[in-house]
C-alpha cells in the first residue's frame, strides 16, 4: 500500500518540507512513499545543502500548470560546484516527475540497482542535468537545457532509454538553449535514445557514444535541427560522435526508425578510433574513455544526413555527412529494404573514410584541427591491429548526392565517397539493393587516395546517374578518380563489376612516383 505525503512548505528544511518528506520515507525504506506537492502558491524550494539521498520506494510528483509544464522549482544554487538536488540510490524504481531542477552540479542522479524514472522534468542550468548509473532507466518527456558539462550523462548501466525529450531546445524544438554537449554516453550498455527526441543547439556534440559503449540505439530523432526536420537548429560540433563504442545501430530500416542528422556545424556523424583529442576539445571527465579499444561494427542505416526529413531539401552538415576516421568494419546503408541513407547536401564529402597517410612525415600527428588549431595525434602510440588486416568499411544502398527520390541533385560540395589511406573499403555489394546511387556531387563521385588505399571494392553502383534517363545528375568532374592507387580500376573493369557510369569523363587514374599526399586544405579534414 503506498502512503502520501504532502509538501506544505517551501522552506529548505523543517516540518512539511520536501527534505522532512524525503527523510520519512527513507526511515521505512520498505514501504512505499508518494511525496506530493500543496504550495500555495507554486514556487521554488531553495536548497541549503543536498535532499537526502532515497533508499526507499518513492515517487516525488509535482504540480503541473494549465500547458502541462512542471510548477514547482528545485533550486540548487547554494550547493556549489559538487552538489546534488535529488540523488537516488534505492533498490527499488523510484520516479520523479513534474519538477524543475536547476543550480546544481547534478540535478538528478539516478544510482542503485534499476528502473528508476524521470518524467516531464525541465533539467537546466545545472553542471549534468541527468546523470544515469543505475540500470533500465527510462527518461521521458524532458526539456534539458543550458548545461554546463552535459545535459545527459549516462555512465554504465544497461538498458537506458530516453524518449520524447528536448536536449539542447526549447519544448517546441525551435529555439536553442544549448548545454555544453547534448548526451554523453560512456561504457554503457543496450541503451535506446528515441524514438521522438530533438537533440539540437548544444555548444559542442549533440550525442556521444564513448568508453567502449556497445549495443546502442539511435532512432526517431533529430539531431542537429529543429523538431520538424525543415531547419538547422546546429550542434557546434559533430550530430553523433561514436568515440572508441562498437556494435551501435544509428538509424533503423522500419518506417520511423531513421533519424534526420542535419545542419551540425562539423559532420553529422563521426565514427572515431584515434588517439584522444586534446583536451580542450573533449573534456576528460565525460568524454575519454578508458582503454582506446577499436569504433567498430557500428551501423548507419536508414537516416537523412544532410537533408530535410522529406528527403527533398538540403539541409547540409558543415563537413562531411559521415566521417569514419581510423576506423574498420562499420557499415553505412545495407542491401535490405529500407537500410539505405540519404546522405547529400553536405559541404564536403557525403562519407569519407580515413586512415593515416603513410606517405607523409610524421604521420601520427599530421593534421591540424581547423577550429582550435591543435595538432591531432591520428593514431595511439600502440595500434593494436594493422588497419589492413581488418575487414574494412561497407557501403551500400545509399543515395550520395541526390535526393530521396534520386530524380534531383543536392550535391556533396566535394566528393560523394572519399576513401584516403584506408584498405578494404566495400562500396555496392551483390545484393538488388546494395548498390549506391553515388550521383550529383559537384567534384567526384568517388575518389580512392593512397597507396594505402587497396583492395577498394567498387561493385553495382549507380555513379552519375539517376532514377531517369533524361535526368542530369552527373558528377561534376569525374565518376571515379583514383590517385596513387595500385589497384586502380578503368572504366571496363568497374563495368564489369556492375557499375554503370555517367558519360566520359568517367575514370581518372592519377599516378605519383614517388607518391604525393593529396593536400588537405579544403579537402578531407579530421575534425569532429
Amino acid at each position: 500500500m503506498t502512503q502520501s505525503l504532502t509538501v506544505t512548505d517551501a522552506a529548505d528544511h523543517g516540518a512539511g518540507t520536501l527534505r522532512a518528506a524525503l527523510e520519512q520515507s527513507n526511515a521505512q525504506p520498505g514501504l512505499s512513499f508518494r511525496v506530493v506537492f500543496d504550495l500555495q502558491p507554486a514556487g521554488t524550494i531553495r536548497l541549503e545543502a543536498p535532499l537526502p539521498e532515497l533508499v526507499g520506494c518513492v515517487s516525488i510528483e509535482g504540480p503541473v500548470d494549465a500547458a502541462g509544464e512542471p510548477a514547482v522549482t528545485i533550486d540548487g544554487t547554494l550547493l556549489g560546484d559538487v552538489g546534488t538536488a535529488i540523488a537516488i540510490a534505492s533498490p527499488n524504481p523510484c520516479r520523479c516527475e513534474n519538477l524543475i531542477v536547476e543550480g546544481a552540479f547534478l540535478g538528478i542522479a539516478l544510482r542503485g540497482r534499476a528502473g528508476h524514472v524521470v518524467h516531464n522534468c525541465i533539467l537546466r542550468r545545472n553542471g549534468v542535468g541527468l546523470q544515469v548509473e543505475a540500470d533500465e532507466c527510462t527518461a521521458e518527456r524532458l526539456v534539458v537545457v543550458g548545461n554546463r558539462v552535459a545535459g545527459l550523462a549516462v555512465l554504465g548501466g544497461r538498458g537506458f532509454q530516453l524518449t520524447d525529450s528536448r536536449i539542447g531546445c526549447d519544448r517546441a524544438g525551435t529555439t536553442a538553449q544549448g548545454n555544453l554537449q547534448g548526451i554523453v554516453a560512456y561504457g554503457t550498455r543496450d541503451s535506446r535514445i528515441g524514438p521522438g527526441n530533438v537533440i539540437s543547439g548544444n555548444d559542442l556534440y549533440g550525442l556521444v557514444l564513448g568508453g567502449d559503449t556497445r549495443r546502442t540505439r539511435v532512432f526517431g530523432n533529430v539531431i542537429g535541427c529543429d523538431m520538424a526536420g525543415q531547419q538547422a537548429l546546429p550542434n557546434g560540433r559533430t550530430g553523433i560522435l561514436v568515440y572508441h563504442a562498437s556494435d551501435n545501430l544509428i538509424g533503423g530500416a522500419a518506417a520511423g526508425e531513421g533519424n534526420v542528422i542535419s545542419g551540425n556545424t562539423r559532420n553529422g556523424i563521426n565514427v572515431d578510433s584515434s588517439a584522444p583529442r586534446p583536451e580542450n576539445d573533449l573534456p576528460e571527465t565525460y568524454m575519454l574513455p578508458a582503454g582506446r579499444t577499436p569504433a567498430t561494427g557500428n551501423r548507419i542505416v536508414g537516416n537523412h544526413i544532410g537533408v530535410d526529413a522529406a528527403g527533398r531539401t538540403a539541409l547540409p552538415n558543415g563537413l562531411n555527412g559521415v566521417l569514419l576516421f581510423m576506423s574498420q568494419g562499420n557499415h553505412v546503408g545495407g542491401a535490405g529494404d529500407g537500410e539505405g541513407n540519404v546522405i547529400s547536401a553536405n559541404k564536403r564529402f557525403g562519407i569519407l573514410v580515413m586512415g593515416p597517410n603513410p606517405d607523409a612525415p610524421n604521420w601520427r600527428a599530421f593534421a591540424r584541427d581547423v577550429r582550435s588549431g591543435d595538432v591531432v595525434r591520428t593514431v595511439p602510440d600502440t595500434v593494436l591491429e594493422p588497419l589492413e588486416t581488418m575487414p574494412g568499411n561497407a557501403i551500400a544502398g545509399n543515395i550520395i548526392g541526390a535526393d530521396v527520390d534520386r530524380a534531383r541533385a543536392l550535391g556533396n560540395g566535394n566528393s560523394g565517397i572519399g576513401i584516403f589511406h584506408m584498405p578494404n573499403a566495400r562500396i555496392g555489394n551483390d545484393g538488388v539493393l546494395g548498390g549506391n546511387t553515388v550521383s550529383g556531387n559537384a567534384l567526384h563521385g568517388i575518389t580512392v587516395v593512397g597507396s594505402a588505399a587497396t583492395g577498394t571494392c567498387i561493385r553495382n553502383n549507380r555513379i552519375g546517374v539517376g532514377s531517369r534517363p533524361e535526368a542530369d545528375l552527373k558528377n561534376g568532374k569525374t565518376s571515379v578518380l583514383y590517385r596513387d592507387v595500385a589497384d586502380a580500376r578503368d572504366a571496363d573493369g568497374l563495368g564489369a563489376d556492375g557499375n554503370v557510369l555517367s558519360a566520359d569523363p568517367r575514370v581518372v587514374v592519377v599516378h605519383h612516383n614517388p607518391p604525393v599526399p593529396l593536400p588537405l586544405d579544403g579537402k578531407p579534414t579530421i575534425a569532429a
